[in-house]
């Protein structure tokens, strides 16, 4: 996000409305496969790693953060189920 192409797109983001949609995947294997998918579609992601503070067991992926354009998105997630 430090490039001037990454500062545009969350500077558009912010201008209309910060959308996010929230799906579900099925296990770490397919969070860590849409991973590598969105990077190799171009798109920016965070895979958070759960601090063991509760339930969780310490180092679980849990959540996949996902930033790039509608399409670059959707060519990720689009087979998933909302939330």
């Amino acid at each position: 996000m430090n490039s001037e192409a990454g500062r545009e797109a969350i500077d558009a983001w912010t201008r209309h409305g910060q959308v996010k949609i929230v799906v579900r995947g099925s296990s770490t294997e397919e969070l860590m496969d849409m991973c590598k998918a969105a990077k190799d579609g171009g798109c920016w992601c965070y895979l958070v790693q759960d601090a063991g503070y509760t339930q969780i067991p310490p180092g679980s992926r849990t959540v996949l953060g996902i930033f790039g354009t509608v399409e670059q998105v959707d060519a990720v997630t689009g087979g998933l189920k909302l939330l």
